[in-house]
């Protein structure tokens, strides 16, 4: 236990003498999140609005599509329930409620509140509450216009303001760059600490001391998991206590979800050592997976915007169930989820036998 302990010191140790690593995997996202929090944005990071269709006829779904299909809005349509919590926890900008009775024409004079559009406005939002309020008003009776919707205006717009939770862009963005750090930190510090000592020698050595084969590799794991976990509460500390980030949920499964991501992207470095001969190419490898992983599963920006094929790709990284999990915790105030366990779980459980069976000492 002693030898162990010994090496996984060592392991964080060397890891923070690595002064370029340090800069890459937690200087870096600290800018990003300042940057997108404070000078991109201001106020909701959200720009999806969501949709509740209670007419269900084809006047309804053809409206719809037509929201689905400008290009300035990401639309979900769900329930009244379900869309009305998201717009609570600004997940949304606003929530088109249709009517049941919408596409009616009303007589003139005739109040038809059925057949028109209730808005659903974030209160504590005004700018972006206004914004999504024009757009949707401007595409609401362009719709109607073309349907040949009589009355004046064709369609109905009634607006009510909802009291929300006003996530900001940089409480958006912390969770975003939380994964970020999990995510580079956990591939590179283990495959670039494994392949340097096999590099090194040093690898061999401790093969002829009295450690077990899994001490020195568990070792090294879990000072480069270590590591990763100290960098991540370092820029949870300078997020929250500097730049003001808030957390709506709790920090205790928020905790959990990044012991779980960790675990994988930790077991996915280890998986690399088995493919790489030298710790630069370690290094590249690690950037070359990392980023491509990082941009496409919601960090920067929503999943539901990427074409369905690459979704289909997306739905199986566990970088988008961290993710997930940890802006579903610490934005929307919800639970962890059974499946953003689940899944990190499994790739963490894959890589780590994967790599110890094609594992290389020298």
């Amino acid at each position: 236990m002693r030898g162990w302990l010994a090496l996984v010191k060592t392991t964080v140790r060397s890891s923070f003498r690595n002064r370029a690593a340090l800069i890459f995997t937690l200087l870096i996202p600290i800018f990003l999140m300042v940057l997108l929090g404070n000078v991109l944005g201001g106020g909701n990071a959200s720009v999806n609005i969501g949709v509740v269709d209670n007419a269900t006829n084809a006047t309804s779904k053809a409206y719809v599509s037509t929201l689905k299909h400008n290009k300035n809005l990401v639309v979900e349509q769900g329930s009244a329930s379900h869309e009305t919590g998201r717009l609570q926890h600004d997940d949304v900008v606003a929530v088109v409620v249709i009517g049941p009775s919408f596409g009616t024409t009303c007589a003139p004079g005739a109040s038809c509140p059925g057949a028109g559009v209730n808005l659903q406005l974030d209160r504590n939002d005004p700018s972006d509450s206004q914004i999504a309020a024009e757009v949707i008003n401007a595409i609401t009776q362009g719709f109607a216009q073309a349907a040949q919707l009589g009355g004046t205006p064709g369609i109905a717009v009634t607006t009510t303001e909802v009291g929300t939770q006003n996530i900001t862009t940089i409480d958006y963005y912390l969770p975003s760059m939380m994964t970020y750090v999990a995510v580079l930190a956990g591939l590179t510090y283990v495959s670039i600490t494994i392949v340097d000592q096999r590099e090194r020698k040093v690898l061999r050595r401790y093969r002829a001391t009295p450690l077990h084969p899994l001490q020195v590799l568990g070792a090294a794991m879990t000072g480069g998991a270590v590591t990763v976990a100290l960098e991540v509460v370092a820029l949870a500390v300078v997020g929250v206590f500097i730049f003001g980030a808030r957390g709506h949920g709790s920090w205790l499964l928020a905790i959990v979800a990044l012991i779980v991501g960790i675990a994988s992207f930790v077991s996915i470095g280890f998986l690399l050592t088995s493919f790489v001969s030298t710790s630069d190419a370690a290094r590249g490898i690690s950037s070359l997976i990392g980023f491509p992983m990082l941009f496409l599963s919601g960090i920067f920006f929503p999943v539901d915007a990427l074409p369905q094929w690459i979704q289909d790709i997306v739905h199986v990284l566990p970088v988008y169930y961290v993710s997930d999990a940890l802006h579903q915790i610490l934005n929307s105030g919800s639970g962890l989820s059974l499946i953003d366990v689940v899944v990190p779980l499994a790739w963490a459980g894959a890589c780590f036998a994967l790599a110890a069976w094609r594992f290389r000492w020298e």
